[in-house]
């Protein structure tokens, strides 16, 4: 392994530790389907401000750039939900048939675009994020664009790094969280991410309008703002090839996902 792919490696497993650590349930354990929700949210979010340099304050946002990125139809790794297909199929002995589906992914988070919950929780009620997935931004981006920048990671390639977090975070969820479903959360999480305005700070789920007090009176934000402590330009060369821990263990404010009864 090269020794750029290894400090892929190294932080994708850098963020997933962080985020293990902070997404948590009320004993206190790692709670997986918040984790690579958050993980999936993280990703997408990172496509996005690559790939657009002006986004709106707040609301839905519509970046051809951005979805081409996520999803092409030959799957290709160089793409992210490829990148996570291939992952399963081959990294985890997963059949095709049973990857992952983004298509499946795009059309469900497309139809609950202005309603709630955005994005759609899963069948499953024991597979639910306890907090709004968008939310991951303001929770989770200044540590793990920490951890990212530790390993001498850049702004373009940020999104691969989340990306295979997601992939590590999978992986050890695969005795509480089948990795089918796992991948599906997180590949949902992701696409919403691609498709609203990335969170400055953290806001109610049931608020789908919501703007952050004290927010300057702006219609766009510069996506520079969004970046942290990553540097290098914006745009560059991307692949799919593959520190620093955080510092937060913060418990969720309100739930997103909880059982009802």
């Amino acid at each position: 392994m090269s020794e750029r792919a290894e400090a892929w490696r190294a932080a994708s497993a850098a963020v997933a530790d962080m985020a293990a650590k902070v997404c948590r349930d009320d004993a206190g354990e790692t709670h997986w389907p918040s984790v690579v929700a958050a993980l999936g949210a993280l990703t997408g979010e990172a496509a996005l401000i690559a790939c657009e340099r002006e986004l709106p304050l707040q609301g839905p946002v519509l970046s051809q750039r951005a979805n081409a990125l996520f999803y092409d139809e030959t799957e290709s790794p160089a793409t992210l939900s490829g990148y996570l297909r291939q992952a399963m199929i081959l990294g985890m002995g997963m059949p095709a048939a049973a990857a992952p589906d983004p298509v499946h992914a795009m059309r469900r988070v497309g139809a609950s675009m202005g309603s709630r919950p955005f994005p759609p929780l899963p069948p499953d009620a024991a597979h639910w994020p306890r907090f709004w997935p968008l939310n991951a931004g303001p929770r989770l981006r200044r540590n793990a664009h920490a951890a990212m920048a530790g390993f001498g990671l850049k702004r373009h390639e940020a999104m691969f790094a989340l990306n295979g977090a997601l992939v590590a975070a999978i992986l050890r969820a695969r005795a509480s969280l089948p990795p089918t479903a796992a991948a599906m959360i997180g590949l949902e999480a992701m696409a919403a991410a691609l498709r609203w305005a990335p969170q400055i700070e953290e806001a109610p789920e049931e608020d789908l309008a919501y703007r952050p007090a004290g927010a300057p009176a702006v219609t766009v934000l510069s996506t520079d703002l969004l970046w942290g402590g990553l540097d290098g330009p914006e745009d560059g060369a991307l692949g799919a090839e593959a520190g620093a821990e955080a510092d937060s263990d913060a418990a969720p404010r309100r739930a997103f996902g909880r059982r009802r009864t």
